[in-house]
């Protein structure tokens, strides 16, 4: 299987159309080197895993959404929209964010739904040198690119983030607790680096 890297995100699941257009576009002009791969490369496998979503009828309610939120990152990071709507400065989520450790940056940290970033630049700056952003949005990652220029990118569902076992110190998740993602906590952090933080 593999993956298409666009813009320095690896793509997992392009559910909306603009990114299902986006990845069919990388196939068909790398068609030739990625030919060159021999068995590295199935084709079939490929199409299989990226694209069998888009004939699934139950899926096509996702995929509008998807479509909805790619439209309104892509317009944040051209300016058409405002950049951010403040929801980091409310006095719960402020409250939870000053409970993060202030070494935080110097670990190796994969932020789920990281949205435009703001969550971790509003503690951190872009002082996030081992930064890991994943989000279901293809220009979310790229927002948050922005900010963390340096980082890993992954656009992929929460529950399906293609990382090594024990590869990730601390993963920040805020806003996306309505997914089951203990078995992600438990799967990609390294135990015993930083103790799970309630809040």
């Amino acid at each position: 299987m593999l993956y298409p890297v666009i813009d320095n995100i690896i793509i997992t699941e392009p559910i909306s159309p603009q990114l299902e257009e986006k990845c069919r576009d990388f196939f068909n002009r790398n068609s030739d080197s990625l030919m060159q791969l021999g068995e590295k490369y199935n084709p079939s496998l490929t199409e299989q895993v990226l694209f069998s979503f888009s004939q699934d009828e139950s899926l096509q309610v996702h995929r509008e959404e998807m479509a909805y939120w790619e439209m309104k990152f892509k317009n944040r990071m051209e300016g058409i929209e405002h950049e951010n709507p403040g929801w980091n400065r409310t006095l719960p989520r402020w409250k939870l964010l000053k409970k993060l450790p202030s070494d935080l940056n110097d670990k190796i940290i994969l932020e789920i739904g990281c949205g435009s970033s703001h969550t971790l630049y509003d503690i951190y700056g872009s002082n996030l040198p081992n930064y890991a952003g994943s989000d279901l949005s293809f220009y979310a990652c790229r927002l948050t690119q922005q900010v963390f220029s340096n980082g890993l990118y992954i656009q992929a569902p929460a529950e399906k983030i293609p990382l090594k076992k024990n590869s990730i110190d601390v993963i920040v998740a805020y806003g996306v607790f309505h997914l089951r993602l203990s078995n992600v906590y438990t799967d990609y952090t390294n135990p015993g680096c930083l103790e799970q933080q309630a809040g």
